[in-house]
């Protein structure tokens, strides 16, 4: 998770790094280290930055595609239409959630039935964006001051139209560096020592750089904040806090 997160390009405090492989991960640069709540973990990186984080049952892997032959791709682009979603849903792949809430009986929900296929899949993406805000809420809650700056990595973090949605729903750029893997993160670990001087920060701003950059939309922000309200709302109908 830290070579993943070396590998984003996120370098200094405020940087926030959101990892979207199977699972949703959150990880941001701190220069102290804050005292966390429920479902947080705190790690130490050798550029005397600390790195508060946690990790959630939900993530692209638990993306649902019954009944198409689409590429997730191709599933993408036609979801852009039903966007916001109206329809209020959480995914999880089995029983349990450890974050952004604690709940051990948690399963996933769909609130109202999607008419399409295009439809259910722009409202899974608008969940798992509304999941990635709500984290970044409870860290910010323990004082973790997260800056304007997402960097992203995983394979979910390749989609425009989901770094996009990300981006409006958060309300922050939503960035992507050209190799964002935790292989590309343990050689700048390594060309640390031997390139840089022991200097971590270096390494990651020599070795590293933006490719993709998605800025808020201001006319959707406002949309979106509305959309945030009811996704939480039906969390809590369903005992998710």
């Amino acid at each position: 998770g830290l070579a993943s997160l070396v590998g984003s390009g996120a370098s200094e405090a405020g940087d926030a790094n959101t990892t979207l492989g199977t699972t949703l991960v959150w990880k941001v640069l701190t220069a102290t280290k804050p005292r966390l709540g429920t479902g947080m973990y705190c790690h130490n990186l050798p550029n005397n930055l600390w790195v508060p984080g946690a990790a959630s049952n939900t993530g692209p892997g638990s993306l649902q595609f019954e009944g198409t032959d689409l590429t997730p791709e191709q599933m993408d682009q036609r979801a852009i239409p039903h966007l916001p979603a109206s329809i209020q849903c959480y995914l999880l792949r089995s029983r349990g959630e450890r974050f952004p809430f604690l709940n051990s009986s948690a399963v996933s929900f769909f609130e109202g039935g999607p008419a399409s296929s295009d439809q259910r899949h722009a409202a899974q993406l608008q969940s798992l964006a509304c999941v990635e805000r709500w984290g970044y809420e409870r860290l910010e809650a323990c004082g973790v001051a997260v800056g304007s700056k997402v960097f992203s990595a995983g394979g979910a973090a390749e989609s425009g139209v989901f770094s996009q949605l990300r981006a409006n729903l958060l309300n922050r750029n939503v960035v992507r560096c050209s190799h964002p893997t935790a292989s590309f993160g343990a050689a700048i670990l390594a060309a640390r020592g031997v390139l840089f001087g022991g200097d971590l920060t270096s390494a990651i701003r020599s070795m590293t750089h933006i490719v993709e950059s998605h800025s808020p939309q201001p006319e959707s922000v406002a949309e979106f904040e509305q959309v945030y309200r009811l996704f939480r709302a039906a969390c809590t109908r369903h005992g998710f806090e």
